[in-house]
């Protein structure tokens, strides 16, 4: 199908503005006039899911949606969130539908497409989880913050026991050595018989004795090899 040159512009702006910071379309050269043909974009089942054209046509449907959420055209609204039905698991197809019935004040339209069945489970799964992002954002961040607490209060603790057991078993090393010594300190000398006077032989003295004559000791060798020397 051949589109207007303003509507065109869209189909070159692949994922661009399909975050919360989003596109001011009216400053693509987009009005309220061109809703008809922006809804004809949104529906044309040739850019959902096409491999056979460019990539950045393929988010085309999404950015009229966007589009139409910006200038509130609320004819086309239930005929666009029936397109979850057929491309279940698109989430920016979720996002925009639910951008586009918070500003139509049709959100209890996409809850009732959530719970009434009419939709496949995935379908429905993927409506939830876009009605419900900033809930399920906010509950993965506190469920992360509370592991990572945690985590970090079980390295405290196994950090604080190692050094626990660290200081206990240098205490213990101190203690033993402590013993070990004091207990070195208190083996006696061993013991030895008193050494008394009675004991004590007193040395001969002979007087002048020559050296080469016989000892007085009455030993038969000569005093200088003898008695001489004691």
């Amino acid at each position: 199908m051949d589109y207007s040159i303003d509507i065109q512009k869209i189909f070159t702006l692949g994922t661009q503005g399909l975050d919360e910071k989003g596109i001011d379309y009216q400053e693509l050269g987009l009005e309220f006039i061109d809703s008809d043909e922006l809804v004809l974009v949104a529906l044309d089942e040739t850019l959902h899911y096409n491999d056979n054209i460019d990539g950045a046509s393929l988010y085309a449907p999404i950015h009229a949606i966007k589009a139409l959420t910006q200038f509130k055209y609320e004819k086309a609204f239930d005929p666009i969130a029936h397109l979850i039905s057929q491309y279940e698991d698109d989430d920016y197809l979720a996002d925009a539908l639910i951008s586009y019935a918070k500003v139509l004040d049709r959100v209890d339209n996409i809850k009732s497409m959530i719970t009434n069945n009419s939709l496949s489970e995935l379908a429905s799964d993927t409506l939830y989880k876009a009605l419900h992002k900033e809930e399920l954002q906010a509950e993965e961040e506190a469920r992360i913050k509370a592991e990572n607490e945690a985590k970090a209060n079980a390295e405290k603790e196994a950090r604080i026991k190692a050094e626990n057991e660290a200081k206990a078993n240098a205490e213990e090393e101190a203690r033993i050595k402590a013993e070990n010594e004091a207990k070195a300190e208190e083996i006696p000398l061993e013991e030895s018989e008193p050494v008394t006077i009675k004991d004590v032989q007193p040395v001969a003295s002979y007087g002048k004795v020559g050296r080469n004559e016989p000892c007085p000791c009455g030993s038969g060798n000569k005093y200088k090899k003898c008695c001489m020397n004691n």
